[in-house]
């Protein structure tokens, strides 16, 4: 946390379909996975979201995110 920089994750999917933000492909075993998404918080207040395609990755890397820092 001396970055201010927190990762999280979830494992039942619940918060991820509350989002909005869950996708499935049970072929290869993926249940209600979050779509990739970035997003910046204040003090608990959504300053900045971010949500890819599905299949690319580019407005959520680290790069952009550092970037919306300014």
């Amino acid at each position: 946390h001396e970055a201010g920089i927190r990762m999280l994750s979830e494992v039942d999917g619940a918060l991820a379909r509350a989002m909005g933000l869950a996708w499935s492909n049970p072929d290869v075993g993926f249940h209600d996975r979050f779509r990739r998404f970035a997003m910046l918080l204040d003090d608990g207040a959504v300053t900045a979201f971010h949500l890819d395609e599905m299949g690319v990755c580019a407005i959520t890397t680290g790069e952009a995110m550092l970037a919306e820092l300014g």
